[in-house]
């Protein structure tokens, strides 16, 4: 499974379990979700009991409760259990909103002051319809509210309209968290799995901005009396590793994806949103083109969409042929756009449905070229790729010189490339050094903050001299610069290609890197004062 790459639920995936439809005589039983990243909302009249119960065994689990506010039988209860709410809660049902839902600021205060939770989080069944809006803003601008749940059901008259994605428009302009609660929709049969799979994609489709900071998606109902096909009603265990597995299977993670290989990433052209932009590998940038996301379809196979243009990887032409190419096209349900997802230690080959061929990166280790489809080879690099989520941390980063933006250079000195087959492309770099103090400095990209083994690979000659590598933020280079490693001699009586382990090197922040290599002499045999250099890699330690 893809979500196999990430050990623990990502911070933008949660669980409701949703106690209003939960029997009274299941609450001790809620094991299963201990740790699972999430919510629980009591039935409108739990006893004293039921709450403790509940915290105890959900231990880490965030409790919260409809309609806790003062005078209330929830508030009341939860306070002589000697359980307090412990995290941020939804809070509705009360105040003179519309449908008497979106609490009023001074509701908002009252809870906060009573209660003593972290923050308030107001529910909301609509936006844009009914004027709602006008409360949910207001809600927001308190600062003891932090966010709004947008309640989604057909049940409401909101699954297939604007509103949510407006609503979260408005939440991520002000800093504020948007929690998408998709409720139980059927009353009776049918596959709760489906339904939310459908309305997931639907919302996809209309473009919402479900992988900002702020927005948080939430599943609801853990165990419905009238759902019978979530498990049986007796077994909660059974229950609660079924929503958590149907959380996991939305995929509520984006993914860069990096192919063994070249050590590029998967990238759609120009960060295209148009259907049949090139779906081609680049060198690790910030545009959300770069990430992707995967939705389960039937029989073991994904659609697999790109984040910033929300349309799937598809064979051009429903191809079977080796070497037809791969884009991004409207979704249409047809076989070329499903992909079986097959683990190969800790990386992942993709299949296509319809022609059974892999998707290959053409066996290019150079940015810009389109990826295609190719017969499916076990343990083929070409046809492998390594899954890093949402900021692309922990992946190792390759930079052929030949292909880096030159950010500084010496006065008079020439900096250009070079091919010979022994570089790792094909092409080098050259720097013209004739002194001590000729630099070169190459710009690396979207480095992320992280603990580093910086790695150069050079070229030795009979004429080259002894640099020194220093590292900087690229906005404020020589006030962040600091050498990495010692000064390394690259002279050698023959040439020969090497790759040089400078030792460690921790990045405070996310951002573009200048990496400049100085001159600072040269061996006593050395003709010269040139250096040569193949690649930078950074291998996270």
């Amino acid at each position: 499974m893809l979500l196999a790459v990430s050990a623990a639920p990502s911070s933008a995936m949660q669980v409701i379990v949703d106690m209003n439809t939960l029997p009274l005589a299941q609450y001790g039983t809620l094991g299963a979700l201990n740790g699972a990243g999430c919510w629980v909302v009591f039935n409108n009249s739990p006893t004293n009991t039921q709450i403790q119960q509940t915290i105890d065994n959900l231990g880490t689990g965030i409790v919260v409760a409809e309609n806790i506010y003062p005078g209330l039988g929830n508030y009341n209860s939860a306070t002589n259990a000697g359980r307090r709410p412990t995290a941020a809660f939804s809070y509705h049902e009360t105040g003179g909103t519309p449908g008497g839902t979106v609490l009023t600021s001074a509701e908002i205060n009252t809870i906060k002051a009573s209660i003593g939770t972290s923050s308030v989080v107001v529910l909301t069944r609509g936006y844009l319809s009914s004027s709602w809006s006008t409360p949910v803003n207001a809600a927001l601008a308190n600062a003891n509210c932090s966010g709004v749940t947008f309640e989604i059901a057909p049940y409401y008259g909101n699954g297939n309209n604007g509103d949510i994605k407006a609503c979260i428009d408005y939440c991520v302009s002000v800093g504020k968290n948007c929690y998408l609660l998709f409720a139980n929709t059927q009353t009776s049969g049918g596959n709760y799995y489906q339904q939310l799979q459908g309305e997931f994609r639907d919302l996809l489709e209309r473009g919402a901005k479900l992988y900002d900071n702020h927005v948080i998606l939430a599943i609801g109902n853990y165990a419905a009396q009238s759902a019978p096909w979530l498990g049986s009603e007796g077994d909660n265990s059974v229950q609660g590793a079924q929503i958590w597995s149907t959380a996991q299977n939305l995929f509520m993670h984006q993914y860069y994806m990096q192919n063994q290989d070249s050590l590029l990433f998967l990238d759609v052209a120009g960060s295209s949103t148009s259907s049949g932009a090139a779906v081609q590998q680049s060198l690790l940038g910030t545009s959300s083109s770069q990430r992707w996301f995967a939705l389960y379809g039937t029989g073991g196979y994904y659609t697999v969409r790109n984040v910033n243009s929300k349309l799937p990887l598809d064979v051009t032409g429903s191809s079977t042929a080796n070497n037809a190419l791969i884009q991004q096209y409207t979704s249409n349900g047809g076989a070329n756009q499903q992909w079986q997802i097959n683990a190969t230690g800790a990386y992942y080959s993709f299949v296509n449905q319809n022609s059974g061929k892999a998707l290959d990166n053409n066996t290019v280790t150079t940015p810009g070229a389109q990826c295609v489809q190719y017969t499916s080879t076990a343990g083929d690099p070409s046809q492998l790729w390594n899954f890093f989520p949402e900021t692309a941390a922990g992946a190792t980063v390759k930079l052929e010189t030949e292909l880096a933006n030159v950010a500084a250079v010496s006065s008079g000195i020439t900096e250009r490339i070079v091919t010979d087959a022994g570089f790792s492309g094909g092409a080098g770099t050259i720097l013209d050094a004739t002194a001590v103090n000729n630099y070169v400095s190459y710009v690396v990209p979207n480095v992320v903050a992280g603990s580093y083994d910086v790695r150069v690979g050079v070229k030795n000659y009979n004429t080259r001299g002894i640099w020194q590598l220093a590292i900087g933020r690229a906005d404020n280079f020589a006030g962040t610069a600091n050498n990495i490693g010692s000064p390394y001699d690259s002279y050698s009586s023959t040439a020969a290609f090497t790759e040089v382990d400078l030792g460690t090197w921790t990045p405070g922040t996310t951002s573009d890197k200048w990496f400049q290599f100085l001159v600072t002499g040269k061996n006593a045999s050395s003709t010269g004062y040139t250096i040569s250099f193949d690649y930078i890699k950074l291998i996270p330690n």
